[in-house]
């Protein structure tokens, strides 16, 4: 037995949700933003220049809007906040769709003036503007504009849909002239300086424009059986889905099945051996570590935390980093990873925090492991620090740095180590 399906509500009970669905934080973002790139046109560019800039903020709001209208089309009425499943092409395919519709309506007007008269030109205009949301439904749909310009496409549309329709095209109407009025109420006030209004009229501009075109959209949702739409509700954009979906997901289900299944050792070599060879996902690592532990497999455990750390710190995933070295001092005192360059970094923050101790062991030793390495003063001197700042351990420090004076006897902090034993020489702690 099929499930029920839900009642949609008729676009007529909805007006006031529709009217207002650019003030949503997805839409509303993308209408402030392109009004405030409007400014742009108030810079001298030249009638090139300018007419090119125009362009290119027309084709971003329009590709918004076409994402209004598919998103809506199947059932999402939650404004997007950008818009990743339009392509460019679909953007800048509305521009000539409107381009072409204007030359349509101007030379039929002209034809069929000549032929008819005026009734003729009223009859042939009035037919282009109710085609127009026709028109932008099939190519925000379609992506073809040919369908889109085809008149035959108009009709058959206007057939399918039935009054709704007209009803529809009489609403995108009303929108145009609320924003048209809007505008000239915003011009007409004489405290207000012309940036505002300018800016106001470009807001209604896009303001009507995402309106009207969530409107369309809904006309195809609620209306979806009468033109042969297939709904997708919990379809993800494909772009969205490539980057929501975690490329080891696959394989991390496949060694959840197997430990189910009581293969629990099977599941963890087959995670080693993909890590072994083509490296993994944070997501891969982390079940993988998770598998471990349950296994209480304290060597594998180690031995993939050496392995895992340079990877989080790559990530600049600190956090994380100091996590597993916690655990792992903690299995193994003489842990040590690979990670020469990050120690000073990792050290720090540990420090900030207030890991000092751990901080201490993820130095100590650093000379022996990388005997060459530039770091090995900055890091011994911070480790004294800690010890004499953080940890009141000054016969350490004063080791340490002693130390530190034969290892890198010219190294460029020399003076700031002279600094610190002279201040533990002359002022010894009781």
């Amino acid at each position: 037995m099929n499930p029920p399906v839900a009642r949609i509500v008729p676009f007529w009970q909805r007006l006031g949700a529709i009217s207002t669905y650019p003030l949503q934080s997805g839409a509303i973002t993308n209408v402030l933003l392109f009004t405030a790139l409007r400014l742009a046109d108030q810079l001298p560019l030249g009638w090139i220049g300018g007419t090119v800039v125009s362009l290119v903020l027309w084709a971003g709001i329009l590709k918004y809007a076409a994402e209004v209208l598919v998103q809506t089309a199947h059932g999402r009425l939650d404004a997007p906040e950008y818009s990743m499943q339009i392509s460019e092409s679909q953007a800048w395919g509305q521009i000539k769709l409107q381009l072409l519709l204007w030359l349509m309506l101007v030379l039929g007007v002209l034809g069929f003036g000549h032929l008819l008269g005026v009734p003729g030109m009223l009859l042939w205009g009035l037919f282009v503007v109710i085609a127009i949301p026709g028109a932008t439904i099939t190519l925000a749909m379609t992506n073809n504009i040919w369908a889109a310009l085809n008149p035959a496409s108009w009709l058959e549309l206007m057939h399918a849909f039935g009054w709704p329709y007209f009803a529809v095209a009489v609403l995108c109407g009303l929108y145009q002239l609320g924003g048209v009025g809007a505008q000239a109420l915003a011009e007409a006030i004489p405290i207000v300086p012309g940036i505002v209004t300018f800016l106001l009229a470009w807001f209604f501009t896009h303001f009507v424009l995402v309106a009207s075109f969530h409107l369309m959209g809904y006309l195809v949702y609620q209306y979806a059986d009468r033109i042969g739409h297939d709904i997708k509700r919990d379809e993800v954009p494909k772009k969205l889905q490539a980057l929501r979906a975690d490329p080891d997901q696959g394989l991390v289900d496949e060694a959840e099945a197997l430990v189910k299944a009581d293969r629990a050792d099977e599941a963890a070599l087959r995670l080693r051996e993909h890590i072994a060879t083509r490296g993994g996902t944070v997501l891969l690592h982390e079940h993988y570590r998770k598998l471990l532990a349950s296994k209480q497999d304290t060597s594998e455990l180690l031995r993939h935390a050496q392995g895992y750390v340079p990877v989080l710190l790559a990530q600049d995933n600190l956090k994380r980093c100091i996590e597993i070295l916690h655990v792992s001092f903690a299995l193994d005192p003489t842990f040590s990873a690979d990670i020469a360059d990050d120690t000073y970094r990792l050290a720090q923050r540990a420090a900030q925090i207030g890991q000092h101790p751990l901080a201490l062991k993820v130095i100590a030793g650093f000379h022996k492991r990388w005997p060459k390495h530039k770091d090995i003063a900055c890091n011994y001197l911070f480790a004294a620090k800690l010890m004499i700042e953080k940890l009141s351990q000054d016969d350490q420090a004063l080791q340490l740095l002693t130390q530190l004076k034969t290892l890198r006897p010219n190294d460029p902090l020399m003076p700031e180590i002279d600094a610190q034993l002279h201040s533990l020489s002359t002022h010894p702690k009781a």
